[in-house]
């Protein structure tokens, strides 16, 4: 896990809801399907609930592997990440 702290440039600005200046939870994250079932899991698009009590919801600008399915016996990795408001 890493705090981000990054100004978006003129051509991401509109993405990033017009803000300056950006403070991000990135968290790095691995999972595995121990059965033979196929499931979908999407872990980078959970609720992250800061030490404060406040929930973040994730703001998807990795584009990885982590989420949707698991057929059988997979590992996948990949990022997770949430915009800190205040």
């Amino acid at each position: 896990m890493a705090i981000l702290y990054t100004k978006p440039n003129e051509d991401n600005l509109s993405f990033f809801n017009d803000r300056e200046e950006l403070r991000a939870v990135v968290v790095k994250m691995r999972a595995k399907n121990n059965s033979e079932s196929d499931i979908t899991s999407n872990p980078n698009e959970a609720v992250l609930i800061t030490d404060t009590g406040e929930p973040l919801d994730s703001k998807v600008i990795f584009v990885n592997e982590i989420s949707r399915d698991y057929l059988g016996k997979v590992k996948k990795g990949g990022y997770g990440s949430w915009f800190i408001k205040s």
